[in-house]
């Protein structure tokens, strides 16, 4: 959200508030907004680990010992009403966490957090100022990646490694893309606005868009996470963005032109395609996780409760990751039960990220208040985590 008092009271006049990837939604607020924190009333250091939500059916085992490191920036110049962080992605190629910073850009360490010097520095690069919250990477090309975000221009393409970005055609506060990766051109794109719906798709690599919302069934939730699995065969997930239907995971066959509905929860966050092809997909509400295993033709709920909605994130030995209600959670089953893999949680997290090359968890958390403040000091956590020893 830009640092502005009536953009916030503007957007809690009697609609949904999203404020970060994974986080909690407020449906109504009051005239002046409290300190809002994301997944409830933590965020700040030492504040409540978070309880309840948890499915002790199918979590197991104690903290792990160790310690969460504060490993968060220098943001002392930054004042805003929310931030900083919108997101945070380890890049699955090398050794660089990346975090989405309100209105700022792009800021990346490759030294665990020491330091984070900002992307787009390269001459001609346009300017990223909005919140980042998400990215998308193309695994065939390294040095190329999608960014998107609200409350700005929207999506960006970065071809050499994040030295300058491009924004893509008339792209504008938007919550989730997805590339076409079967086609070697990377010719076809969906793009999701936030908190509306707004579905748009491109054949030119993003140059022009097309609306192709009207098909969307008119009785289900927001869709803010498409997934385009090849072709013309896409999967939209409908939740956690508002609007008056039902939460529901949508399979078109036909390049959007009709939809039929799969699931009725998940899509609630942006989904997982796993290494043996699975796709996880959080619902909303920190119900559960849903998955599929017959390459979207179907959904079930893999387990209740237990994990937030957040993306998963896969471990390279194949485990799934997640944030539980008090830690960082695994699975080694596919989803059916959870062991504990860090301390205890030093706040309620936005959201977490694993780095295979630094072996760490890395969880951060987005504030917002109702008059600009100086950003936190704490929002970037570390647990060493080793995946192949632990």
């Amino acid at each position: 959200m830009r640092s502005t008092v009536g953009t916030v009271a503007a957007l809690c006049a009697g609609v949904a508030v999203f404020v970060a990837s994974g986080c909690t939604f407020y449906t109504s607020c009051p005239d002046v907004p409290p300190n809002t924190n994301t997944g409830g009333a933590a965020g700040n250091s030492g504040g409540d680990s978070g309880s309840g939500g948890s499915d002790s059916s199918t979590l197991s085992g104690p903290f792990l010992s160790g310690k969460w490191s504060n490993v968060t920036p220098d943001f002392s110049g930054i004042v805003e009403t929310c931030g900083p962080l919108y997101t945070l992605s380890s890049k699955p190629d090398e050794d660089l966490v990346i975090a989405g910073v309100n209105n700022t850009g792009l800021w990346a360490t490759s030294d665990g957090g020491k330091t984070w010097p900002a992307l787009g520095q390269g001459a001609g690069s346009d300017p990223i100022v909005q919140g980042t919250n998400a990215i998308v990477y193309d695994p065939d090309h390294p040095r190329v990646y999608w960014v998107v975000g609200i409350y700005g221009d929207g999506l960006f393409r970065t071809d050499d490694n994040g030295d300058t970005f491009k924004h893509l055609g008339d792209t504008h506060h938007d919550d989730y893309v997805s590339i076409d990766l079967s086609d070697s051109r990377r010719r076809t794109l969906l793009l999701s606005g936030h908190e509306m719906q707004l579905l748009r798709k491109s054949t030119d690599g993003g140059d022009t868009w097309s609306d192709i919302s009207s098909a969307i069934p008119s009785d289900v939730k927001t869709c803010g996470y498409p997934l385009i699995l090849r072709g013309n065969t896409y999967l939209l997930g409908c939740g956690g963005r508002g609007g008056n239907g039902t939460a529901a995971i949508l399979r078109s066959e036909d390049a959007g032109r009709s939809w039929t509905q799969l699931f009725d929860n998940g899509g609630a966050a942006e989904p997982l395609i796993a290494s043996d092809g699975a796709i996880y997909w959080a619902e909303e509400d920190d119900a559960g996780l849903a998955v599929s295993r017959d390459d979207g033709e179907s959904f079930s709920q893999v387990v209740a409760g237990t994990v937030k909605t957040v993306r998963p994130v896969e471990l390279p030995d194949g485990r799934i990751a997640s944030l539980g209600s008090d830690a960082i959670v695994l699975s080694a089953d596919g989803g059916e039960t959870w062991k504990r893999a860090s301390a205890a949680l030093p706040y309620k997290p936005s959201g977490f990220t694993y780095s295979p090359y630094q072996k760490a968890f890395f969880i951060w958390y987005l504030k917002c208040t109702a008059t600009p403040m100086p950003q936190p000091t704490d929002a970037i956590q570390r647990f060493d985590f080793d995946y192949e020893t632990q």
